[in-house]
């Protein structure tokens, strides 16, 4: 428990110094697909390409802490039926 919040608290003071790299990386993303800052659907480009890097960086993150766990002390799946 301890370790995940470590992780977690270091996740967060890195997004909020990598938000303006994804904003600057989406810009230019766009520009090489010929949306320029005074086209209407540069907002909206720019928006998707942010979301885009930032799920990846989540992706990523996520598949680095899975073996953060040992396998011999996961507890097991159990499926509930409520019916």
């Amino acid at each position: 428990m301890r370790r995940f919040v470590i992780v977690s608290l270091a996740a967060l003071a890195l997004s909020g110094c990598a938000g303006q790299q994804y904003t600057e990386e989406a810009s230019a993303q766009c520009q090489a697909v010929g949306i320029t800052e005074k086209d209407p659907q540069y907002a909206t480009c720019a928006k998707a390409m942010t979301l885009i890097k930032r799920e990846d960086a989540l992706r990523t993150a996520y598949k680095k802490m899975l073996p953060a766990v040992p396998y011999d002390r996961m507890t097991p799946h159990a499926d509930i039926n409520i019916y």
